[in-house]
């Protein structure tokens, strides 16, 4: 397996892998599958500043965890909101807490101290996943969004690293920090 920042060229993976959560599941609030023209225009947006990772093997993507903004006001500049998606078929193997480390540990490096993470109230299996490492349920939001059913979010959030008392801002992930790494 090899652990990598995502390319353009993983888009036609990256949307088949989405859009099966979009299509079939209550995970994503999303409800229009992408294209990969929106795809890589999101990555583009996202790897401005943030990291971008995949786990593949044998050339085929078995999942992938990005970072993107919490909200854009400057003073929430040091939370981040993870994403991390894995492929139906390489659930509960482990490979998500692959791609949390590694995410985790690319937000240290930046300077960031806060993950957050939105999770569908019925979407169980995360939300056990983001207690298992750390994460703490800080909020509810009860039938907030509507596809298939009302639906609720839970607010995750995980503290990285000490709050300084001087505030020096994140930097932008430079993608030369993190090598291809075989696991």
């Amino acid at each position: 397996m090899l652990l990598r920042t995502v390319k353009e060229s993983d888009a036609r993976q990256l949307v088949e892998l989405y859009n099966n959560y979009i299509r079939h599941t209550t995970i994503t609030f999303e409800t229009v599958p992408l294209s990969e023209t929106v795809l890589i225009q999101r990555i583009r947006e996202v790897t401005a500043f943030y990291p971008w990772i995949v786990l593949e093997e044998d050339n085929r993507l078995l999942g992938y965890a990005y970072l993107s903004s919490f909200n854009p006001r400057q003073a929430y500049q040091w939370t981040a909101d993870l994403s991390l998606y894995l492929h139906f078929q390489h659930r509960y193997h482990g490979l998500g807490t692959i791609l949390l480390e590694k995410i985790e540990a690319l937000a240290k490096q930046q300077g960031l101290i806060n993950l957050v993470s939105l999770i569908t109230q019925d979407n169980t299996a995360s939300c056990r996943f983001h207690q298992k490492h750390g994460f703490q349920q800080v909020g509810q939001l009860d039938t907030i969004g509507y596809k298939q059913r009302w639906l609720g979010l839970c607010l995750y959030l995980k503290r990285i690293q000490a709050i300084s008392e001087t505030a020096v801002p994140p930097q932008p992930f430079q993608p030369d920090t993190m090598l291809p790494e075989k696991r």
